[in-house]
């Protein structure tokens, strides 16, 4: 009985030695997959691009839709132009949210994923299937409380190149003395603009709940990428 149970045990070691041992070359094998796919993305952090974004933003009073074309190739201050309006038949909330992303840093610098890179280090698998894996990451921030945002990359084995990245909270958490996000999520998806190419910005979507100087608020914007276009260097105007 005892020669039986020491065989028994020694075939359900071996099994599970085999089992950890494709699991850890599956886990290799995804992991070098996205280490390929950030660094095709690098190879582009250079590039730049013209494209248009349909615009949707909504809160507990209203929404606000515009459709707009961004292009580095035009002067600073005319590089979001409006698609199908004019600046006159804009509401006041349209015009106040066109001239904000006017004056912001929303470029085409998130068209690519290449600044995923200086997190791969922390990222873990966490599941995996024969289509994609999904990594994870802690988001550290010195002005946000540990464990408040989580980030997940979802890449895309056959395509080779990330699909999804998605920031989330795991609890409540205060980014201000007088502001408390309750729940809040970002979702940004992206596709394969051609062979060999690297993935481009399809949608990003977020949402928000909480209070801020006393008042709850709860807000959605979604925007969606379409006609892109690269950039030769030489085209760009610098002011």
């Amino acid at each position: 009985m005892r020669q039986l149970l020491l065989r028994v045990c020694a075939v359900a070691l071996s099994v599970l030695a085999s089992t950890l041992a494709v699991h850890a070359e599956e886990t290799g094998e995804a992991r070098a997959l996205l280490e390929k796919a950030i660094e095709t993305a690098f190879a582009h952090a250079g590039d730049r691009f013209a494209f248009t974004v349909s615009l949707e933003q909504s809160n507990e009073e209203e929404t606000v839709s515009l459709e707009l074309r961004y292009d580095p190739r035009e002067p600073e201050k005319d590089r979001w132009r409006l698609l199908g309006a004019s600046d006159d038949g804009l509401s006041k909330k349209e015009k106040k949210v066109f001239k904000k992303i006017r004056k912001s840093e929303f470029s085409d610098d998130a068209i690519v994923y290449d600044k995923l890179g200086e997190e791969l280090s922390t990222f873990a698998l966490i599941s995996e299937t024969e289509e994609a894996a999904v990594f994870s990451s802690p988001v550290v921030d010195d002005d946000l409380p540990e464990g408040a945002l989580e980030m997940y990359v979802t890449l895309d084995k056959k395509g080779g190149h990330v699909s999804r990245i998605e920031v989330r909270s795991l609890k409540p958490f205060k980014p201000a003395s007088v502001a408390k996000i309750e729940t809040m999520s970002q979702v940004q998806t992206y596709r394969l603009s051609e062979a060999g190419g690297p993935a481009l910005l399809h949608t990003s979507e977020s949402a928000a709940e909480g209070s801020a100087m006393f008042k709850s608020f709860k807000s959605h914007s979604r925007q969606t990428f379409s006609d892109i276009e690269r950039i030769d260097a030489e085209e760009i105007v610098e002011d």
